[in-house]
């Protein structure tokens, strides 16, 4: 079960030239499309970015989390993460707000198997074309104490982190992952392009 779902929407959109999370997308946004994915999964919605915008400030479900100096996906995942595990959560769903083809079917079948996963196993992730889909996986509380001891050492990014928690066993990697899932948009050319 997921107990929590972290939305990550503080990037720049510097190569697509406007906010990518308000790309209109299947009758509503790219942010909208996370949200609806997450709000499906999860019975709390964090929204990480540096605007708020428009969600409800007294939403049951979905709240938005101030990320006043944004520094890349990791510090919105860091902040993400405590404000979900202050909150109870155990596992918690980290999601980018730019995946328009993601869908719930595929991502509830893997929320589904984490009750079978060994103590041990910490975080599921994709792994697909020898990279870490670490923008949308599942992560338990356990990884912070592990994410905490990795940033002291000066880490920051997460596919050498990921790599080493695959290599000491608390990283499990999902594979069976269909094709063009995780598709994602960086420039206004690639946007028409899907769309």
């Amino acid at each position: 079960m997921v107990d929590a779902a972290v939305i990550l929407a503080g990037g720049q959109s510097r190569r697509m030239g406007q906010d990518k999370a308000l790309l209109p997308w299947r009758g509503t946004t790219l942010l909208g499309h996370s949200m609806a994915i997450a709000q499906e999964l999860a019975p709390r919605v964090y929204v990480v970015s540096g605007r708020d915008y428009g969600i409800a400030p007294h939403d049951p479900v979905v709240q938005w989390v101030a990320e006043p100096h944004p520094q890349g996906p990791w510090s919105g995942f860091e902040l993400g993460l405590a404000v979900a595990i202050a909150a109870d959560a155990a596992w918690i769903l980290v999601l980018a707000c730019d995946l328009p083809r993601l869908e719930v079917a595929e991502l509830g079948h893997w929320a589904a198997g984490l009750s079978a996963l060994p103590q041990n196993v910490s975080a599921l992730i994709p792994h697909v074309e020898g990279q870490w889909q670490c923008l949308c996986g599942f992560y338990h509380r356990q990884c912070w104490g592990l994410w905490q001891r990795y940033r002291v050492g000066g880490g920051r990014a997460f596919q050498p982190w990921l790599n080493q928690g695959a290599q000491e066993g608390w990283v499990r990697a999902l594979t069976d992952v269909p094709p063009g899932l995780f598709t994602n948009c960086n420039t206004l050319a690639e946007w028409q392009s899907l769309t």
